[in-house]
């Protein structure tokens, strides 16, 4: 091993090895457009340890080549940068949208993954990041509009879909599987409760509680992209409470649904 390293150095030295033009990753940009235009969707890199040299920082060898690069350390950072400007594949998708709230900034997700086998987003936050639930609130005109990708699913099937440039609750095969959205209210008042649904079988209801209980027997459609949307009835709502309005089958009779969305409509 020790011989290995000597070999290793020397060669290093002989070369002058890194050179920062070879490691430079520009020249990477021009050629990512044709990559992507014949079908690349993404790329994977293996940095490993060889002859006790390293492509990142480790404790394990002195001999740390990237150590020696003008990027210190962070090749990756570098190529995915530059990939970026270019639309490459390495890139990893479009980016992250962050919009400022009154609860603080907001992380928007893909509803669905760019990639069903390498899709991976790395976030880094200062501190730690306290876990807690959004509370949506109404448009101006006071409707709360509970869409499906905002939901809270809970279940082994149920999931998000994305058809016809609308998301909506799918899979909702099991009776055990619930929906949930958190709110709260800007004043007090009434409401009505609408529900956009979808269904090719009848005989599946569904309870809505945390503002009261009512139930909604959700009725047939010619298919599973057919929407129709049925009024479930009245909540009241009171200023400044946060609720959670939840979505629970009845496991009698249950058959599978889809969900676009939930409207608290303010009545008169």
């Amino acid at each position: 091993m020790a011989n290995n390293f000597l070999r290793a150095a020397l060669v290093l030295l002989t070369l002058h090895i890194p050179v920062a033009q070879a490691l430079d990753g520009d020249p990477y940009a021009s050629a990512t457009p044709s990559q992507h235009e014949a079908g690349m969707r993404y790329l994977v890199i293996t940095t490993k340890h060889h002859d006790g040299f390293a492509l990142f920082p480790t404790a394990a060898s002195k001999w740390n080549v990237v150590a020696a690069t003008p990027w210190k350390n962070d090749l990756i950072t570098n190529l995915v940068d530059i990939a970026s400007k270019a639309a490459s594949p390495l890139a990893g998708g479009a980016p992250l949208g962050v919009v400022k709230s009154p609860g603080g900034p907001l992380l928007s997700l893909p509803v669905a993954a760019p990639d069903a086998i390498c899709s991976t987003r790395k976030v880094l936050i200062e501190d730690k990041p306290a876990v807690t639930s959004v509370a949506i609130g109404p448009a101006k005109d006071g409707v709360f509009t509970l869409l499906a990708d905002e939901s809270c699913l809970v279940g082994k099937q149920i999931s998000i879909e994305t058809k016809s440039a609308f998301t909506n609750i799918g899979f909702w095969n099991d009776p055990g599987d619930v929906v949930s959205w958190n709110l709260c209210a800007e004043r007090d008042g009434k409401f009505s409760v609408h529900i956009e649904t979808a269904a090719p079988s009848a005989g599946a209801v569904l309870k809505i509680q945390g503002l009261g209980n009512l139930a909604y027997s959700v009725p047939k459609t010619a298919d599973f992209l057919t929407y129709q949307t049925g009024r479930v009835g009245d909540i009241t709502l009171t200023k400044g409470t946060k609720v959670t309005l939840t979505l629970r089958p009845v496991a009698e009779g249950w058959s599978p649904i889809n969900c676009r969305k939930v409207m608290l409509v303010p009545e008169p």
